[in-house]
């Protein structure tokens, strides 16, 4: 798994990358895995969406990228 972090003078961008193959779900993360059970976790890409502006969720040869961004306030 890598992670990368990069700003500029007004956004924020991480990427994190790992060897899976990516999701089946073209809507995850838009609620808790779970639903109202939040004990049962599953809440990484939900509370990502929540607290970033862009998500994007990227196949690609390395692996699995997830992709955050957002705009410094």
């Amino acid at each position: 798994m890598s992670a990368r972090l990069w700003v500029s003078g007004d956004r924020l961008v991480c990427t994190v990358t790992d060897r899976g193959h990516g999701l089946d779900q073209p809507f995850a993360g838009f609620r808790p895995a779970h639903g109202p059970d939040l004990s049962r976790g599953g809440m990484g890409l939900w509370l990502a969406r929540t607290l970033w502006d862009h998500v994007d969720l990227l196949p690609g040869e390395p692996g699995f990228t997830v992709r955050l961004s957002t705009r410094l306030r």
